[in-house]
């Protein structure tokens, strides 16, 4: 298991692109008929059409590798605990540890 600690600026700018990248990838299989092309998502630093042009397969060609990259960045535990709750929202996750090192929160086991 990772050791809890504080994210610098770099990891934090690192995990809102990686997020990114994971929900406009995740969006690849969205099927036309299911969505309105004008609905858009919001993510941390830009807004997506539900509906794109991306190959339905990049949706686990990308997100696995990009999950992967974020446990490492702050460990499995961190990860599992932080999706439960939260469509990887980046702040979410810098409240958790925030929450976490002041003695707020407990490890999941």
């Amino acid at each position: 298991m990772k050791t809890l600690r504080k994210l610098n600026k770099d990891e934090i700018t690192l995990l809102k692109l990686l997020t990114d990248a994971y929900l406009f990838a995740n969006l690849s299989d969205v099927a036309d008929s299911k969505w309105d092309r004008e609905e858009k998502s919001a993510l941390n630093y830009v807004t997506v059409n539900h509906v794109n042009g991306l190959d339905a397969n990049l949706c686990s060609t990308v997100c696995n590798p990009i999950e992967k990259a974020i446990v490492n960045i702050i460990g499995r535990y961190l990860y599992e605990e932080w999706t439960s709750f939260s469509n990887l929202i980046v702040d979410d996750l810098v409240k958790l540890i925030d929450e976490k090192l002041n003695g707020g929160l407990k490890w999941k086991k």
